[in-house]
Parts: C-alpha cells; structure tokens; sequence
C-alpha cells in the first residue's frame, strides 16, 4: 500500500489542482490504482457491485493543529480531528470527450458501510454526506466541485466508537438526474424528522442509486478514520504548496495532544439537542455509538 501511495501521488501531483483535463495515457494508470485500491479495501463489493471510473475525485482536508493541507490517496489513514472540517472536492477527467458528464451537474455521496464496527456493520451505511447540483469551476484550469444549492446532509465528521477498527469514508461521484431535489426529498419522506440520526443510519447506496436511477458512479475515493489514538496519521501536503512538488506521504503515531479536538461533534450534539431535548439526545448517542 505505500509504494501504491507514493505512485499516486508522483501522478497526482503532476495535474492535480493544474487543469480539469490530463493526457489521455495518465489518467488511466490513476484510475487503475483507484479501482485496485477499491477492491483490495472491499469496497466492491462491500458498497458497489462494480466500479469502473472515467474520471478521478479528489478529497482536501485542512490539519486544524497544523494549517496543512491534507490530500489522502485512496485507502490512507486519517484522524478524527483531521476530518472534522468540511473537506473540498476537486475532479479530474479527460478531454470532456471521454465522459462529459464530469462537467456536471453531478451528486456527491459519502458513506461510512462499517457502523458501529467493520465486523459489525448493522447501523451502515451512515450518511456522511449527500448533496447535488455540483459542477466544476468556471476556467480551464479550475477542477474545483461547487454545489449550486445547500447539501440534503451536510458534511458528517467520522466518529468510530472506541475500541473499533478503522471504518472505510466512501465518496461516489454520480450524474445527476433530472429533478433531483425532489427525487431526494421524496426517498427520505417516511424518515420522520425528529429521528435525526436515523435520517442517516441503516442506508443503502444500492438501493437509493436504484430508486434514484443514477446509475454507475463516475469516479470515487475514499479514506479511512479510526478511535483517535488508535490509528497512524498521513501527513501529505501543505496548503501553501499545492500548486509546486508535494511531500511524499509519511506515517507517523498519532500524538496524545491530536485527541482533545471535539468541536464539530460538539456542534453537531448541539443541533441534536435543540431537536430532541438534552436527555433524549444523550440517550440517542449512548445508543448509536456516534459511527
């Protein structure tokens, strides 16, 4: 798997953040490994029947101890602190000519299959985020993913419960249909509201892609989040380098000091709380094992 990384991002940042479009004799050796590193971590067929990619999705973090920017290659370790924020999403694909639905709009889904654990995985998948009316960005050397309209469920931090294994955070990039906006509402209308986190758990990608026709994903990636202080951490990039040689990923223990970060899962117990009353959402949690 290291060698695979570093081969990713000697590809990578090659194009990566440079141009939508690359050479027709790159982008497939990127897709390879995407495709190798989806199968060697089960995800076909955990989550997907098959995948086959025409174009490659990135995924950006922001380290909040250290301002770097973090770039994971499909399959690398990440903490719960460094996933905490809202990640970006960059595109690459080839000419238009190979599959210009990559221009969009297309749906960005991501899911976590392994709640509460991977040998256990009776509440996935857990919505970690769905949203449409992504497209890229204006110019040609813009690979940016913006959506035109507010996300059905925004960003989810991962929270695996203490004492499980690393769960797998899947992105799928989809075409979207039309009339999507009310295609999503209408699936999840027998949710009631009030169930919060039931809005997100037990779902099914396979069938929410059969009710909502949209088909095979375009591109994908994905990343895995373990119990803070039970898994490695990869430093890759620096945000102020994005553009110029990126450093060659490394692994390194995680720290005592990265485990004191709580603040978007406290927001989000917040949101709870207004919705269900502090007593009930305290139960709520205690049950779900926040995945």
């Amino acid at each position: 798997m290291r060698f695979a990384t570093t081969a990713y991002y000697s590809l990578l940042t090659s194009f990566c953040l440079v141009s939508p479009v690359v050479s027709k004799s790159t982008l497939p050796d990127l897709l390879a490994q995407v495709t190798t590193a989806f199968a060697d971590a089960k995800v076909v067929p955990d989550v997907l029947s098959n995948f086959t990619p025409s174009a490659a999705v990135n995924i950006h973090f922001t380290d909040p101890d250290t301002g770097l920017q973090l770039d994971p290659a499909p399959g690398q370790y990440l903490t719960m602190d460094q996933t905490s924020g809202d990640p970006t999403y960059t595109l690459i694909a080839v000419n238009g000519t190979s599959d210009p639905r990559a221009f969009g709009p297309l749906v960005l889904v991501m899911t976590d299959p392994d709640a509460p654990t991977p040998q256990n995985r009776t509440d996935g998948e857990i919505i970690h985020f769905l949203g449409g009316n992504f497209t890229l960005g204006e110019g040609d050397k813009d690979t940016t993913l913006t959506n035109g309209t507010v996300a059905f469920h925004r960003y989810w931090m991962p929270r695996p419960q203490n004492g499980s294994d690393p769960h797998r955070y899947i992105l799928l990039v989809y075409p979207q249909p039309e009339d999507f906006d009310a295609q999503v509402e209408a699936y999840f209308a027998d949710v009631p509201v009030i169930f919060y986190l039931e809005n997100r758990s037990k779902f099914s990608l396979r069938n929410f892609v059969s009710q909502l026709k949209l088909g095979e994903p375009i591109a994908g990636n994905f990343f895995k989040v373990g119990p803070n202080g039970n898994v490695l951490t990869t430093t890759v990039s620096s945000a102020a380098a994005v553009t110029g040689p990126s450093a060659n990923p490394t692994v390194t223990p995680l720290t005592a000091a990265a485990q004191g970060h709580r603040g978007v899962a406290a927001m989000e117990a917040g949101s709870v709380m207004k919705i269900l009353g502090l007593s009930m959402a305290m139960s709520l949690f205690a049950t779900v094992g926040l995945a």
